[in-house]
């Protein structure tokens, strides 16, 4: 039986900057077909680390808090 696997990825249309913000959006896969899902949530690039998520953000902690 397979699962669904989700994951957040950021600028997937590689438009942000440190100028211009980028959208995060959830990415699902099932039966190798892909959905994005938008979070509504745009940052700048150096707001963003694939380990910690949103950083450099007066509310990080509560934008972080919203993808767990």
């Amino acid at each position: 039986m397979q699962h669904p696997t989700v994951r957040l990825v950021f600028d997937r249309k590689k438009q942000a900057s440190k100028t211009k913000k980028g959208l995060i959006q959830l990415e699902v896969s099932f039966q190798r077909k892909r959905k994005w899902i938008s979070t509504g949530i745009k940052v700048y690039s150096d707001q963003w680390s694939n380990r910690y998520h949103v950083i450099n953000s007066s509310d990080s902690l509560s934008l972080n808090k919203a993808f767990l």
